[in-house]
């Protein structure tokens, strides 16, 4: 009996530590095909001007609604600016554009991060996308 007892408690060790259970990637139904990030810098006057172009679609077979795109700037870990657009509803298997423009002063390099919000089933669901940025 105590090696029974003993074999379950190992068991249950490799089930918790050995083999940690791993999320699977949940599936959005949006997309981020592509994303464009173009900046000019003036040494001058230490700005930055830029545009940020992405390609969304949706994936699924049903219209998705309450969709928003929502861009940070940022330098290093620092957040600069957030830019949002919010598009609403992407009909099934439809593409969208999206342009965001900037300026920003005292700042020299910015690098972008997305992150797309849509009404799921439960709620509001974001999740931050990794497009090829070019």
């Amino acid at each position: 009996m105590r090696t029974v007892h003993v074999s379950l408690v190992l068991v249950l060790f490799l089930a918790v530590f050995a083999f940690p259970a791993q999320a699977a990637e949940e599936k959005h139904p949006l997309h981020v095909l592509k994303a464009t990030f173009s900046t000019s810098a003036s040494s001058a006057s230490r700005s930055v001007q830029g545009l940020c172009s992405i390609w969304l679609k949706n994936l699924s077979d049903v219209a998705v609604d309450g969709v928003k795109i929502t861009v940070k700037l940022r330098e290093g870990s620092r957040v600069i600016r957030t830019l949002e657009k919010d598009l609403g509803t992407l009909e099934s298997g439809k593409k969208s554009f999206l342009d965001f423009k900037f300026e920003e002063y005292s700042e020299r390099t910015l690098k972008p991060q997305i992150w797309v919000t849509y009404n799921g089933v439960k709620g509001p669901v974001t999740f931050e996308a990794e497009p090829p940025v070019w």
